[in-house]
């Protein structure tokens, strides 16, 4: 819930999150088959409940992974305030599935984070809302198309969802629910996120002001989240 005047860091996303403008045949790109990899939220100071904000949005990179692999493409959403002051930066890794090949420059070589080998510091379940509760169910044909059991009534949640899922585990886990604290927060997306289940945040503490978690189903003991870091205010 918003305190003293602020927005929930997770409201930046729909703010930001504009027309599904990859479905546009000029792009060239194979919208049926693009796969949402990884989001980061960066919080460069408070967003307040009102008022105005101005927003840019560009494509930072594009990486060729081969004809099999497909594509990577990053975009960035930056939030203004009216005097130009930075709100905040969302940086989206989307893998284009049948668009790669194209002779462009591979991927960099990231060192990829870990989780520590030990137990989680701490852990929160989080029930997901029900099918007929919520308009953020993708289109019945990608959950089709997708082959993940399912009960009956249940359908596919945007990842999305499992990004604010995670901020709201980060808050009440490591910030005291205060948001104004979180500064950063990105995850790798791991598996579909479904309605109607329980979903477990296992979180470590990695050094004053920072951790790293993991997102699953209890249900179906499946991966939605593989891993994210945080940082916050200490």
């Amino acid at each position: 819930a918003p305190t003293d005047g602020l927005a929930h860091p997770m409201t930046v996303l729909p703010l930001c999150d504009g027309a599904f403008w990859q479905r546009n045949p000029d792009t060239g790109i194979d919208w049926a088959h693009i796969v949402h990899a990884e989001e980061t939220l960066t919080v460069h100071r408070a967003v307040p409940l009102a008022g105005s904000a101005t927003l840019a949005h560009a494509i930072t990179d594009i990486r060729d992974r081969g004809a099999e692999r497909g594509a990577s493409m990053v975009e960035r959403l930056s939030l203004a305030a009216p005097d130009g002051q930075p709100l905040a930066d969302i940086d989206v890794t989307t893998v284009l599935r049948r668009n790669g090949g194209f002779g462009g420059p591979p991927p960099d070589k990231v060192l990829r984070t870990e989780l520590p080998d030990r137990a989680p510091d701490a852990s929160i379940d989080i029930d997901t809302p029900s099918a007929s509760a919520t308009r953020l169910c993708i289109s019945g044909e990608l959950t089709v198309a997708s082959g993940v059991a399912m009960d009956p009534g249940q359908c596919m949640l945007r990842g999305l969802a499992g990004f604010a899922i995670a901020g709201r585990a980060v808050l009440t886990l490591a910030c005291g629910n205060r948001p104004e604290r979180l500064r950063r927060l990105r995850v790798r997306y791991g598996g579909p996120l479904l309605t109607d289940e329980t979903l477990r945040v296992d979180f470590w503490h990695t050094a004053p002001g920072s951790g790293v978690l993991r997102m699953r189903s209890v249900q179906r003991g499946a991966v939605v989240l593989s891993i994210g870091t945080a940082s916050w205010d200490v």
